[in-house]
């Protein structure tokens, strides 16, 4: 039953991960695993090419509307997608030693 729970658990924790979003400066990105690669990905390349941090790029956000944003505002849509996607990822566990 433990082991039906958890798995329940680590799935319900796959869907909110999925589901995500964060906002920042008032637009709302997905902060999905896939997007959250995106954006490191992005971030990556423009400091591995010395791009200035307010240097722009085009995203789709979680509307489907395209933005122009900066690398600085994807670091911290980056950022804060991560911290929610952490607060989900320990749940399973608490739940299970509860």
């Amino acid at each position: 039953v433990a082991a039906e729970e958890l798995a329940q658990a680590k799935a319900e924790r796959a869907d909110a991960v999925s589901r995500i979003t964060v906002t920042v400066d008032g637009m709302v990105f997905d902060g999905d695993e896939v997007s959250q690669e995106r954006m490191a990905r992005t971030i990556t390349a423009a400091v591995a090419t010395g791009e200035d941090m307010s240097a722009t790029t085009t995203w789709v956000l979680a509307d489907n509307t395209i933005a122009q944003v900066s690398i600085t505002q994807l670091a911290q849509a980056l950022r804060a997608a991560g911290e929610q996607q952490t607060a989900l990822w320990t749940i399973p566990y608490q739940e299970a030693t509860a």
